[in-house]
């Protein structure tokens, strides 16, 4: 991905979580910054950094799981790829394209941990 097409990427995410986190603010009569102040963002796509797509796809939906959202919280997409909800969240199969991986990939991976060195790849 180009420098400029990369740069607009980046200025699109950092416009969606200020404009979020505005009317987060004032739905529920706050102040201040929802998202940490060095929030970031990478190319998935930069070749340099192999296997990085599927560390971040990994690390997702490990999180959630570990933190306990998965089976409770709508907006997660892990109901959708453990087949608890029927796709209405997100694309799995585009998502599996993309990646290169098949639904025993996921299948596999949801149930174990995320390697700590992996994790501080994406940190």
């Amino acid at each position: 991905m180009g420098t400029v097409k990369s740069n607009k990427l980046s200025n699109g995410f950092r416009l969606l979580l200020s404009e979020y986190a505005n009317e987060f603010n004032k739905i529920n009569n706050r102040t201040g910054s929802l998202f940490r102040q060095k929030t970031k963002s990478k190319d998935l796509t930069d070749e340099s950094d192999e296997g990085y797509p599927l560390i971040c796809f990994d690390y997702v939906h490990q999180n959630a799981s570990t933190a306990g959202l998965t089976n409770d919280w709508e907006f997660s997409s892990y109901l959708d790829y453990i087949e608890k909800r029927n796709g209405t969240l997100c694309n799995k199969k585009l998502a599996f394209d993309l990646l290169g991986i098949g639904r025993e990939y996921f299948d596999i991976k949801h149930l174990s941990k995320i390697d700590e060195s992996m994790i501080k790849k994406i940190m």
